[in-house]
């Protein structure tokens, strides 16, 4: 025989102690595993291959049920392939060796997630991984149902959990080059797969068109499902959608079946049957991830509680360790809250600039935005998100007409008697349940009689105003949901006119003169003389140009409404912009004689 001949020989000689050895073990027998010939056998595997022995005959020994058992550390350690002799000559090759041992172990990782995980991107084009997780309670040892878990493929969750199962599987740690170099290749290949969209907290019902899914954030992964005919816990396994959680996300309780949404007004500091109304809109909208959110605005002086109100406002909807935030710092640090929680709550604002204003307008309705991607000169990190956002303070916060037209406001009155803080708390702790329980069923008839809701003019967020309608409707309330949030956005946008001195000016001018046809150069002369020009007025907030003055009208257009003043334009001789401002109708919308 020649030399590859024999080799060829020895190699089937192995192979066949190795596997009559498993095959007897595999009938409870453990004689031939404890063999000499077997540990010699899987010695030389080892030495040749040793990703054939992890890889193939490593995981069938794990399997064995033997009497008595297989001891893997024992056999890891007779069969330790010895270590090579290091020369001073060797170093080149030797790290050609170790180059190729860890790239190796980088395509056993890609090929170990490949098959544990679904991997794909989500619609902005996020990796993420989707993987099976059979988890126990730590007090108890309990096994928990199987349930899959969502995470980013560049996350520190996902890198923890896939170098554990990396290690239970194979025996080895993959290491943090190797896991770097895998999840990138994997974030690659999943750019090709279709796109999945992944939600946190509260979800569309793809199996029931206006139902919700939401994630109670539990250790069992139980989800409520809500539909017009009532609600439901659904287990882990009956999850419809991918759901994501965030490190700091806290659990939901389960809703009690005997819930009373009532009991919300013992534990928040809202007074008033239209503000509670409101209020109650305002949490069913934020449970629906496919209408545009109001922005709520708590304003209230020391002692009304209103911090308290605005946690329990969160606990009922996207409970966090955090409950409240600081004033963000600049848009990044809202985008980055947006992309963490559901709902982004910021507490004791003393005022928001006008950047911030239009920031949350695109939060609230759906908006984007990007950054640099980290390491990178070119790349963009993009991301889409919509959130209801909710804010208190002393002073007015909402002042830009563009975020007014989209805000409910409550002001809150100072409390007369005071309840210590544990009180309150266990207070808290056994109406939850029922008022979560009450909400849901709430949610559940207001979408049952959503489809009935018929208005004959749309106010602007139309989809909220339509939501409070039918809630009104499942309560047997009387009130026009109409009437009442057009009456407290009316307030919010009237504010902010009166914080705008060309808004004051504009509106005195059309009051006394009912018509104003002309350009912005000669309305800018007309507003800035008496009578018109308020007496004090911030004069950085005068414009500087007829320009200006043309930006300023564009943006106060929709809020002049609220005042019976319509403001058009339309294109002049020389590129120049004719504007008519009229009184109008405000129940009609035609202009009124003059």
């Amino acid at each position: 025989m020649n030399h590859d001949t024999l080799t060829q020989a020895a190699e089937v000689g192995i192979s066949t102690v190795i596997d009559q050895a498993i095959t007897l073990a595999k009938t409870g027998d453990s004689s031939g595993v404890l063999s000499a010939a077997f540990t010699e056998s899987i010695k030389k595997v080892r030495i040749t291959d040793e990703n054939h022995y992890v890889l193939a005959i490593k995981p069938v020994l794990k399997s064995l049920k033997t009497n008595p058992p297989i001891s893997i550390g024992d056999i890891e350690k007779l069969t330790k392939p010895p270590k090579s002799s290091k020369s001073r000559y060797s170093q080149k090759e030797e790290d050609n060796h170790t180059e190729q041992g860890r790239q190796s172990k980088t395509d056993l990782l890609i090929d170990f997630v490949s098959q544990w995980a679904q991997v794909f991107c989500d619609e902005s084009g996020k990796a993420y991984a989707t993987f099976p997780v059979q988890s126990l309670i730590p007090e108890t040892g309990e096994l928990l149902p199987p349930h899959h878990e969502t995470w980013p493929l560049d996350s520190k969750q996902f890198r923890g959990k896939v170098s554990r199962e990396f290690r239970k599987a194979y025996g080895i740690v993959p290491g943090e080059s190797a896991i770097k170099e895998a999840t990138e290749v994997l974030a690659a290949d999943a750019e090709d797969r279709p796109a999945e969209p992944v939600y946190l907290r509260v979800a569309p019902n793809p199996s029931n068109e206006g139902g919700v899914l939401i994630d109670l954030a539990n250790e069992a992964y139980q989800i409520i499902e809500i539909t017009g005919g009532g609600w439901r816990v659904l287990n882990a396994s009956e999850c419809p959608v991918k759901f994501r959680r965030v490190q700091h996300s806290r659990p939901l309780p389960l809703p009690a079946r005997d819930g009373d949404v009532n009991l919300l007004w013992d534990h928040l500091n809202v007074q008033g049957e239209d503000e509670r109304l409101l209020v109650l809109a305002w949490l069913l909208e934020c449970l629906r991830t496919e209408t545009p959110y109001p922005v709520l605005e708590l304003i209230a002086g020391q002692g009304s509680a209103k911090s308290t109100t605005q946690e329990r406002l969160r606990q009922l909807i996207d409970p966090n360790a955090v409950l409240l935030r600081m004033e963000p710092r600049s848009n990044q640090d809202l985008s980055v809250s947006a992309l963490g929680n559901h709902m982004i709550c910021l507490n004791n604002l003393s005022g928001l600039s006008k950047s911030t204003q239009d920031f949350m307008c695109s939060v609230s309705t759906g908006g984007g935005d990007a950054t640099r991607r980290l390491h990178t000169t070119e790349d963009e990190a993009a991301w889409d998100t919509k959130r209801p956002i909710v804010m208190n303070g002393i002073n007015q916060l909402v002042t830009r007409p563009d975020l007014a037209d989209r805000t409910l406001c409550l002001e809150l009155h100072k409390i007369r008697a005071y309840i210590d803080e544990a009180t309150l708390k266990a207070a808290w702790v056994q109406d939850y349940p029922k008022i979560l329980g009450g909400l849901y069923d709430l949610l559940a008839h207001t979408l049952r009689d959503l489809p009935l809701v018929k208005l004959d003019k749309l106010p602007r967020m139309g989809d909220f105003a339509k939501l409070g309608t039918a809630m009104c409707l499942a309560l047997n309330n009387p009130h026009s949901f109409v009437a009442m949030f057009n009456a407290n956005r009316d307030r919010v946008v009237a504010r902010g006119v009166e914080s705008s001195p060309v808004a004051l000016a504009l509106v005195s001018f059309i009051r006394a003169e009912k018509l104003f046809e002309g350009t912005a150069s000669h309305l800018m002369r007309e507003i800035s003389r008496e009578p018109y020009i308020p007496t004090h007025y911030d004069r950085q907030a005068w414009p500087k140009s007829p320009r200006g003055l043309g930006e300023i009208l564009r943006r106060l257009a929709p809020s002049l409404q609220v005042y019976g003043i319509d403001v058009q334009q339309a294109a002049g001789r020389s590129r120049t912009t004719l504007y008519t401002i009229q009184l109008i109708d405000t129940v009609s919308d035609t202009p009124m004689a003059s």
